[in-house]
């Protein structure tokens, strides 16, 4: 697999806007997140959308141990820090978490869950 080094950027590019206009919809505030899943891509691109989207260190804290424990295995990816997270913080019933992945073709992939647990 061959990823271009603009990719980061790419994939962050109207990356806060995206999420924005998706929250509206939904009537969300960004407070309401509880849990970021963050495609763990490399560094570059966890780095990108943590501050494309003014999120902490420990709200991608997750994505940082998927990408040290397995490395960028591409798309995939993202669901070792949606299992890592459901593992590490234990969404509780009505959290909400969002999902920011990137696959082929550099398109991006904003997604949420509710969780059902409690």
């Amino acid at each position: 697999m061959q990823l271009a080094r603009e990719l980061p950027d790419l994939a962050s590019a109207g990356l806060g806007e995206l999420v924005c206009e998706f929250r509206r919809h939904r009537r969300l505030e960004a407070a309401a997140i509880d849990h970021w899943i963050v495609h763990p891509g490399g560094r570059r691109i966890i780095e990108c959308v943590r501050d494309a989207l003014g999120l902490s260190d420990e709200d991608v804290g997750v994505s940082w141990r998927a990408l040290a424990d397995h490395g960028n295995v591409g798309t995939p990816s993202i669901f070792y820090v949606l299992k890592d997270t459901i593992a590490e913080r234990a969404p509780g019933h009505g959290d909400l978490g969002l999902a920011v992945t990137i696959g082929p073709g550099v398109t991006r992939l904003v997604g949420w869950y509710a969780a059902g647990f409690g």
